[in-house]
């Protein structure tokens, strides 16, 4: 029974170890650490490898398993991971380019409260990449970011006013009013 019970302070000791070898740059000890913790499925190991593996850090760069590794953790829930994967799909990096599957992975992450993940789907409603255009729920999502305090949301913000009408502005202001209302 207390061995039960000290394997989440084990754990947790690793990835403060992984944490703190990383931030020295001892690369190699973070990705030890990273791999023991990722094995019992941490996610927020996971997302650590991805990193290490988006950055060549202390591993050979490989984005494709860099994409890999956000999406097993982006599969348990890490918002991070899910804005890296969703990124990763725009982009075309380390898996084949998908708008759709950008906004699929900015939206979990958005939910979570992701501000960057916010004002990308912003930016995805205006161009109508992977969704149909929507300029009141690209007023929306960037209305959210802006209220989480991102600066590039309140210049998207100041762009897309002179593309929409006042209506629109107000029904994208009704609809961020409601989604925070329902996530805060």
């Amino acid at each position: 029974m207390v061995v039960l019970f000290l394997l989440p302070l084990a754990a947790a000791a690793d990835y403060e170890t992984a944490i703190d070898a990383y931030l020295k740059g001892d690369y190699k000890t973070a990705l030890h650490e990273f791999k023991v913790i990722a094995k019992q499925g941490d996610p927020k190991a996971l997302f650590h490898l991805g990193n290490m593996y988006e950055n060549g850090k202390g591993v050979p760069k490989s984005l494709t398993k860099a994409a890999k590794w956000y999406l097993k953790s982006a599969e348990k829930g890490y918002a991070n991971a899910q804005y890296n994967l969703g990124v990763s799909y725009y982009n075309g990096e380390g898996v084949k380019k998908s708008y759709k599957n950008a906004v699929k992975w900015w939206r979990k992450a958005a939910q979570q409260g992701v501000d960057d993940a916010q004002l990308n789907l912003g930016i995805a409603y205006a161009k109508g990449e992977g969704v149909k255009q929507d300029l009141v729920k690209s007023y929306m999502w960037a209305n959210i970011a802006s209220t989480y305090g991102n600066v590039e949301s309140k210049k998207f913000i100041e762009h897309i006013v002179y593309s929409i009408t006042l209506k629109q502005m107000n029904d994208g202001e009704k609809l961020s009013n409601d989604w925070l209302d329902k996530y805060e």
